[in-house]
């Protein structure tokens, strides 16, 4: 669950996809070569669908620079979002 601020354009959205064992618990990047990234936010208005950059892509972190419409005040509060990144062999993988 993320909370952004009406209006702001400022800051991109950014986050780091990581791999987390089972087991140990234990986080590691995923790799991002060659993959593309589309995320999905859960807004109190309906779904927002968008296309990220690959900020690094062996260290997993993604990047998207907001429109200036879609942090309206209409679609404020609190929003979770997912990120589906579809790899160069055309495996896809979701990330929370």
């Amino acid at each position: 669950m993320s909370t952004f601020t009406a209006g702001d354009t400022g800051k991109d959205f950014t986050a780091t996809l990581n791999h987390v064992d089972p087991v140990t618990k234990v986080k590691t990047p995923a790799n991002l070569t060659g993959a593309t990234v589309a995320v999905h936010f859960a807004t109190p208005d309906g779904p927002l669908s968008v296309t990220a950059t690959l900020d690094d892509a062996t260290a997993g972190t993604i990047r998207y620079a907001w429109a200036d419409t879609d942090l309206s005040d209409a679609r404020m509060r609190n929003w979770s979002w997912e990120a589906q990144v579809t790899y160069s062999s055309g495996k896809i993988g979701t990330f929370p």
